[in-house]
């Protein structure tokens, strides 16, 4: 059997099996990856984004039985084809059979692998470009609360990343709100203290107690 991926412009992006016969034919110069462009029944309706499957002629123009299907999830096609003449019709059933089944494997395990890719990078990207953001003074104001929670939510180590992470950035918040007010002269703020070892915090309560000072006496 030959199982190969295209691209949305009919290009290959994965070796087929006959690739010895293709560069044979002339009908790629160094790798048939990118460079050969699937002009066959399968490759035609994948422009399309169409699945489906039949008898029809290869790449090689041998007659084959094939499966082809669009995976939008990750903007490729599949095919999946059996030379009519590798087998005799009762095997060849059972190679088709077979053909299929391993087609889906590939789908399955791409999607798998699709699936686990997006809940580690989505989460993993939304705390790094927010922690970009504060490393340049941004209190990140206009972050996805929903996306945060969400990430909160996990019972994983990203979910205590993600607590960990909002506990900084309220933190860092709660800290330029008490900045602004001591800019105001507003001396009536609470500078609490986090622990005994936040810095910022003793020193906004350090700074309040000497402003007030002056207007004690």
């Amino acid at each position: 059997d030959d199982i190969y991926l295209v691209d949305q412009t009919g290009l290959l992006i994965s070796a087929p099996r006959f690739s010895d016969e293709m560069k044979a034919a002339g009908l790629f110069e160094t790798r048939p990856e990118l460079e050969y462009k699937l002009e066959t029944t399968a490759g035609k309706a994948l422009l399309t984004k169409t699945s489906g499957s039949g008898i029809y002629d290869n790449y090689l123009g041998k007659e084959v039985v094939g499966m082809y299907g669009w995976i939008a999830e990750m903007n490729v096609g599949i095919v999946s084809e059996i030379q009519t003449s590798e087998a005799n019709a009762a095997s060849n059933q059972m190679l088709i059979t077979v053909g299929i089944v391993l087609a889906v494997a590939v789908v399955a395990v791409i999607l798998i692998a699709l699936f686990i890719s997006n809940s580690i990078t989505k989460p993993l990207s939304t705390i790094v470009l927010a922690g970009q953001k504060l490393s340049v003074g941004d209190l990140v104001r206009d972050i996805d609360q929903k996306e945060l929670e969400k990430i909160n939510r996990r019972k994983d180590e990203l979910g205590d990343i993600g607590k960990a992470f909002s506990g900084i950035v309220n933190y860092m918040q709660e800290g330029a709100s008490v900045a602004q007010s001591i800019a105001a002269n507003d001396l009536t703020v609470q500078a609490a203290r986090k622990s005994d070892k936040d810095e910022l915090g003793v020193a906004f309560e350090n700074m309040v107690n000497t402003l007030r000072k002056p207007s004690e006496t």
